[in-house]
């Protein structure tokens, strides 16, 4: 008898039928190297009137009644993603 082998992602599964075995193992030229990188976008600690202030004329008064109503709506405090777009919760 032959092993029976199925491939998921990264892993194989074999079974051993002539010895009752079944395994699960990496196989190790499916594994891929991967570099843990910081998300594209993420929170900062910068200040929303910082991002707000950038913003001049009628757009002024625009952002800050949109503000409001988004802290409004979603009960959250608005948040600086990126530096430079303010957003709502996580």
């Amino acid at each position: 008898m032959t092993d029976n082998m199925t491939t998921i992602g990264q892993f194989d599964l074999v079974n051993r039928p002539q010895s009752g075995l079944c395994l699960l193992r990496v196989n190790p030229w499916k594994v891929v190297m991967a570099t843990k990188k910081a998300p594209a976008m993420s929170p900062s600690d910068m200040d929303v009137s910082e991002v707000l202030g950038k913003v001049s004329g009628p757009r002024f008064d625009e952002a800050q009644q949109l503000l409001e109503l988004h802290r409004e709506v979603s009960g959250a405090e608005p948040v600086v993603w990126a530096g430079r777009i303010i957003g709502f919760g996580q």
